[in-house]
């Protein structure tokens, strides 16, 4: 049926095919994102359909009107499917628009969450219910909280969020974030954090995982107002955790920090006093750490420790966080 379609993979470094991507996605109504991989579907060096992915997100799905009642969709999804698992990833994720939702369903997809205009599918029947299990083995009796943290580095004002939700709680389950992020590494964030609680015996630190959406895993390719853009990864995120990591540990209050500045996180706060309390799931928000006249943040000690002012930082970070950067800034001072 397809003998005259040829598959060709389209390399998103070059500007050429770059250019060629761009203006499919825009004729289709649709923009460009950060992908690792393109493949297009050719007839007559005529592009009709394209797909992307980026590590095992299947992202910027295209199809000409003229093909989309044919096969072509099914064919160009188990192409990407395909070379995700060739990757090696056990789990391919896609996000989509709503009305979309029924196509990728008959693909054999499966739905983990959703906001008012996107929705995450799964290619494992049994990924977010295998997650759900594997974390109901921390749950226990009692009241359970939960707090989500970066921690990029980890600072006293992270640590007296986790002291003081702790106080509050038998079990305090603390995800850090698993996305990569540039100053350190997610596994050193990780560590750290078990490294700087270890003497709260009532929490739980979790290695964070792709049920819980980033801003670098949630594509925009599909939404035209940039507004909307941050509010429905932000829905998404909260409907997952509201529907599935919750009800596994028995969380019934998530800790957050007051944020007085970053407006990502300020909006992030809000949408969440509003949505989970309609789960059953109380949101109570700790006031900043404050040391002298400022809040202490992890983006004030990033640009600390580029200064190399070790005397400025030492007050408003644990000790074993001053270790880790000292040792950081003496590798990276090496290099140059």
């Amino acid at each position: 049926m397809f003998e005259n379609y040829e598959f060709r993979q389209l390399r998103l470094n070059n500007q050429r095919d770059y250019d060629t991507v761009k203006n499919f996605l825009l004729s289709n109504g649709l923009a460009i994102e950060k992908m690792d991989y393109y493949i297009g579907v050719f007839s007559n060096d005529e592009l009709l359909a394209g797909g992307g992915a980026y590590k095992n997100v299947i992202k910027c799905i295209a199809i000409t009107s003229s093909e989309r009642e044919s096969n072509l969709a099914n064919s160009l999804l188990t192409h990407l499917h395909n070379h995700v698992r060739e990757k090696g990833y056990p789990n391919t994720f896609l996000f989509t628009k709503i009305i979309y939702e029924k196509v990728f369903l008959s693909l054999a997809f499966y739905p983990v969450g959703r906001s008012p205009d996107a929705v995450l599918l799964e290619s494992k029947f049994d990924g977010i219910s295998s997650y759900e299990k594997e974390l109901a083995q921390f749950r226990v009796n009692g009241k359970s909280g939960c707090i989500v943290v970066n921690c990029n580095p980890m600072t006293n004002g992270h640590l007296y969020l986790i002291e003081t939700s702790a106080a509050k709680v038998d079990r305090l389950h603390i995800f850090v974030v698993s996305e990569e992020q540039p100053f350190m590494p997610a596994i050193d964030r990780y560590n750290l954090v078990k490294k700087n609680t270890a003497h709260l015996k009532n929490v739980q630190v979790h290695f964070g995982s792709q049920y819980i959406i980033s801003q670098a895993t949630f594509p925009s390719y599909f939404i035209k107002d940039a507004s909307e853009v941050a509010r429905n990864q932000i829905l998404l995120d909260l409907d997952i955790f509201a529907r599935h990591i919750a009800p596994a540990l028995n969380i019934t209050t998530r800790y957050l920090g007051d944020e007085p500045t970053d407006p990502a996180t300020k909006q992030y706060n809000e949408l969440m006093q509003v949505v989970l309390p309609e789960h059953g799931i109380k949101v109570e928000i700790i006031p900043r750490k404050i040391y002298g006249d400022t809040p202490i943040s992890a983006s004030y000690v990033r640009k600390l420790f580029e200064k190399g002012d070790f005397d400025s930082i030492t007050p408003i970070v644990p000790p074993q966080t001053k270790e880790y950067l000292i040792e950081k800034y003496k590798k990276e001072n090496e290099c140059r």
